[in-house]
């Protein structure tokens, strides 16, 4: 069993988002948000980017999620 950070990328802008947020106790909207269409393409690139990198065994040391990778163990 492997254990890997994913959205990396966009770690900080999210992170800086939600503490910014947090101290400003601002708690109108959704984080689950319709995007500008520029935005959302620029947010997939990223991702795509990352799947990319993830797919030639680059690891990053941090990310807003975590995702597991399981072989079965064959006898």
């Amino acid at each position: 069993l492997q254990l890997h950070y994913w959205n990396s990328l966009l770690f900080l802008p999210i992170a800086t988002l939600r503490i910014v947020k947090k101290i400003l106790n601002w708690r109108e909207g959704y984080e689950l948000a319709y995007l500008p269409n520029w935005l959302n393409s620029f947010v997939y690139k990223c991702l795509s980017f990352e799947n990319w990198l993830i797919k030639r065994h680059y690891y990053f040391p941090y990310g807003l999620s975590i995702y597991a990778v399981a072989k079965k163990h064959e006898d």
